[in-house]
């Protein structure tokens, strides 16, 4: 404005006018410009639609509002390309760590936008949206939960739910059993999402469902990591204390906070990974092996590179090292169901060490999750094994799911949810 015009206008228009300017920053950071998307095109080739994915989102990387922009980044995309292009898109560029940084976020967006489309829980779950530490089903789940509305009783004793108890069935609703687990966890993401990341309402949700353990897990990666709205900071977490709210919490959430307190100590840590491990070091020792498995879990998604995982096992005190590689098997076969090649990776760099025979059991565990056929099961460990490895894969991956879930969630508790119907 010329100065002799704000002269003649006087403190209250510049007051009037500053204040208009506020309201429309603050209108743009939580609506981000629909300029930035493109004319619908469902013809991108495999390579245009990498791009197209890359650049978006190393650009929400830089955005004011990363979380407005990446919900709009989800728009864009899903105007621009097929749900199995967006996905293979996914796998290829969250190799870049900036872009994996936001990438759970996005695949949060895209299952909440899926479930308004298709309102079909059954159809959602049997897609592939393993990418992205599964954020699309957590986001499926997180947008039921908002549309069929959570009513909160409060009583003398503690708060309780109501329409929580039935969303996911039973394991023989699901493809792979896989997804009943992903379900169950989604469902705590989906709790922190209805009740503004409310972790105390969150877990007493959880209490409420068959195999809560697992719930409470998603409960506390989403407090962790913040994933649906990095602006939007959980108020139990604390920089200068580290270990809260973990230090301060009922006995039967302890084992899922911890493991899950590994992605804050990343966070603080920048992803020093040998760093991190030094905090899990610093927690109750019955808790540190978990916490430093979830490292390995962790670690894969920003890097698959043989000599990186190689390198921070460098880092594991001895005896923590079999879960440290659980971790990195686990989370491997978790974000590429049906690919065993890509666990196979960590048993070939343990060859000859003690590791070796666990890692292969640990194959075999991941593959559990794959299939309800033990046939099919075992020709994934046949895949890429032979002699006594094949043997060690194949007897695992045939073994009972109770089994399965005990050895992934460790929580004899929720055992008796996990069996066939």
């Amino acid at each position: 404005m010329p100065p002799v015009m704000s002269k003649l206008l006087g403190w209250p228009f510049n007051a009037i006018f500053f204040l208009l300017i506020l309201a429309v920053l603050l209108w743009l950071f939580e609506n981000p410009a629909e300029i930035q998307a493109q004319p619908t095109d469902q013809n991108l080739s495999a390579e245009q639609a990498e791009t197209l994915v890359e650049e978006e989102m190393l650009k929400c990387s830089q955005h004011f509002n990363p979380a407005g922009c990446t919900e709009q980044a989800s728009r864009i995309f899903l105007s621009q390309m097929t749900y199995d292009q967006l996905m293979g898109s996914l796998k290829t560029v969250t190799k870049n760590p900036v872009v994996y940084e936001i990438c759970h976020p996005l695949v949060h967006f895209i299952g909440r936008a899926s479930y308004k489309q298709e309102r079909n829980m059954e159809k959602l779950f049997a897609t592939d949206g393993s990418v992205c530490d599964s954020g699309f089903y957590h986001g499926v789940i997180e947008q039921n939960l908002a549309e069929r509305g959570i009513i909160i009783f409060q009583d003398e004793q503690a708060k309780s739910f109501q329409g929580v108890t039935d969303i996911c069935g039973s394991i023989a609703d699901y493809s792979i059993p896989l997804r009943y687990s992903s379900c169950i966890h989604g469902l705590g993401h989906g709790l922190m999402y209805v009740t503004d990341n409310d972790l105390p309402i969150s877990l007493k949700g959880c209490d409420t469902i068959r195999g809560a353990s697992t719930c409470y897990g998603g409960v506390f990666m989403e407090n962790a990591g913040s994933t649906t709205n990095p602006f939007h900071y959980s108020k139990y977490l604390r920089d200068d204390d580290p270990l809260y709210p973990c230090n301060n919490i009922n006995d039967k959430y302890e084992l899922a906070c911890w493991r899950y307190q590994s992605l804050h100590f990343a966070r603080l840590t920048n992803r020093d990974w040998a760093r991190t491990i030094e905090m899990c070091l610093q927690i109750p020792d019955s808790f540190q092996g978990t916490c430093i498995q979830f490292v390995g879990s962790n670690l894969i998604n920003y890097s698959e590179d043989a000599n990186l995982m190689k390198s921070v096992l460098t880092q594991v005190p001895s005896q923590y090292q079999p879960q440290y590689i659980t971790g990195l098997v686990s989370g491997l076969g978790e974000d590429n169901v049906g690919v065993p090649a890509k666990m196979k990776v960590v048993c070939d760099f343990l060859e000859g060490t003690n590791l070796e025979n666990g890692c292969y059991k640990d194959m075999g565990v991941a593959i559990r999750a794959w299939s309800f056929d033990s046939a099919e099961r075992l020709n994934f460990c046949e895949e890429n094994l032979t002699g006594v490895n094949l043997e060690t894969c194949a007897s695992a991956a045939i073994a009972n799911f109770e089994s399965y879930f005990y050895r992934v969630f460790s929580t004899i508790e929720d055992l008796t949810y996990f069996k066939l119907e």
